[in-house]
Order: C-alpha cells, then structure tokens, then sequence
C-alpha cells in the first residue's frame, strides 16, 4: 500500500467525488493493491539475456 500521505492526496483528488465514502475507498484500493502482482525486472532481463 502506498504511504499514509499519497493516500490522503488521492482521496482528496479523486477519491471524493469518486466514492460514497472514504471507507469505499479505502477498501477498494486495498484490493486493488493486494491483487497486484509486481514483475521481477532482473528476471526479466536475464531471461531475454539483457
């Protein structure tokens, strides 16, 4: 999950007029960021011989 203050901004910018509340969004981006997967850039690379 992202820090405490990017989280705050973003809801201030977008969460507000996108959710009815901040415990909507609070949750949706908690499955947002559970369900993320990041990719292992070094095995990438050294899979494609980089």
């Amino acid at each position: 999950m992202p820090d405490e203050s990017l989280i705050q901004a973003e809801w201030e910018k977008h969460g507000t007029c996108s959710f009815r509340s901040a415990d909507e969004y609070l949750n949706t981006i908690e499955k947002v960021f559970t369900g993320l997967t990041i990719p292992n850039l070094k095995q990438i690379l050294r899979d494609k011989n980089i």
